[in-house]
């Protein structure tokens, strides 16, 4: 009974405090958190940003190679007579039904033909209609994964046998399409050289963009790693590696992109190089100068501009803006459905603690 008694007196006392701390909190001047860039909301954004880059830059090397493949073609055509189109592909974003947990192993994916295009397709849909809350969407092997019902404690799928690591949470699919570009040439005649003249231009956009995406990711990847307080992993080098190997796999079809293969590898490359560069070049500044570490309302900022610019890159920037955008909306849309109220019975009658919650409250909108 004296041990009954204790327990009652330590719950009072809990409710007691507890009390005394939503008076206070309540006290205190509204703090606008939503007119300040957090930073937890640059770095899910960065996080976000890991595929739709990865996919782009493959975009490009794709476009790339046939911009070649059509100047060679040209060049070869013994009638002197070239095209005045350059065969490109464009992204198509395709929101899933429902979110699906999907294993990227090349045992679980397998290559189809659609419309003359070879694509990676997953053969293990792990989890349908996975509902994990926090985790990141299209990142392979995050953390939050190992949620998912489909795994096992020890990590391993119970569909598919493999490890966590090479699973990730999806919620739409990204399609390449065949377009075309019109060359308007107007102002001059359609000369076999004029048109290779606006073919080599188009290439040399397309490097331009690749490298200007090069330089901003490289910042981005420095901010995450300067913020983190768990071990720091590059998403944007796994997501290549990850077009690599399906690249690789397209290959092993007879599929003729050693080009696309070379081109993504020397992006990992100067990627690499770029980044260490960058990191010595942050810590001789940390060393010289003293600063606030726990100041970087400037650096968010930084990251926020850094982003648009990304967005605003001429040929690609919209297809990233629209796969981060789409990817949002998925999320914003997964909460909503999983909301869950629950009705309480006739005659419920809440605790105290919730009853002086309510008058504090009350007192303080009066």
């Amino acid at each position: 009974m004296k041990e009954k008694n204790n327990y009652s007196q330590s719950w009072n006392k809990s409710i007691e405090e507890f009390s005394r701390l939503i008076i206070l909190i309540l006290q205190c001047d509204l703090h606008a958190v939503k007119d300040m860039p957090s930073l937890n909301v640059v770095q899910l954004l960065i996080h976000k940003l890991s595929r739709p880059v990865a996919g782009i830059v493959t975009l490009i090397e794709e476009n790339i190679l046939m911009a070649k493949q059509c100047k060679e073609k040209s060049l070869n055509n013994s009638t002197n007579q070239v095209s005045n189109k350059i065969p490109q592909k464009t992204g198509k974003f395709i929101p899933l039904q429902e979110r699906l947990t999907v294993c990227v192993n090349e045992k679980c994916t397998e290559i189809i033909n659609v419309n003359g295009e070879q694509r990676i397709d997953y053969k293990n849909n792990c989890h349908v209609g996975c509902s994990l809350h926090r985790v990141v969407q299209e990142c392979i092997g995050h953390p939050i994964i190992k949620r998912c019902r489909a795994l096992r404690r020890t990590g391993s799928c119970r569909n598919c046998g493999c490890s966590w690591t090479k699973h990730m949470h999806i919620t739409y699919k990204y399609e390449r399409n065949l377009t075309y570009i019109e060359i308007n040439n107007s102002n001059s005649l359609q000369t076999p050289q004029s048109i290779m003249t606006i073919i080599d231009k188009r290439i040399t956009d397309l490097r331009n963009e690749e490298k200007a995406i090069r330089k901003i990711c490289v910042k981005l990847s420095q901010f995450l790693k300067q913020n983190s307080i768990t071990p720091f992993n590059d998403d944007i080098i796994e997501y290549l590696q990850h077009f690599i190997n399906e690249e690789k796999q397209k290959k092993s079809t007879g599929i003729d992109n050693t080009d696309i293969i070379k081109g993504l590898e020397q992006m990992i490359k100067d990627y690499t190089e770029e980044f260490n560069l960058y990191t010595s070049s942050i810590s001789s500044q940390n060393n010289s100068t003293s600063t606030d570490r726990f100041d970087n309302t400037a650096q968010i900022e930084e990251m926020f501009s850094l982003v648009q610019k990304l967005y605003d890159l001429p040929i690609n920037g919209k297809l990233i803006e629209e796969q981060v955008r789409r990817m949002k909306e998925g999320r914003a849309q997964a909460t909503k459905s999983d909301e869950q109220f629950v009705d309480l019975p006739t005659g419920y009658n809440s605790p105290d603690i919730l009853n002086n919650l309510k008058d504090i409250v009350n007192r303080k909108n009066r």
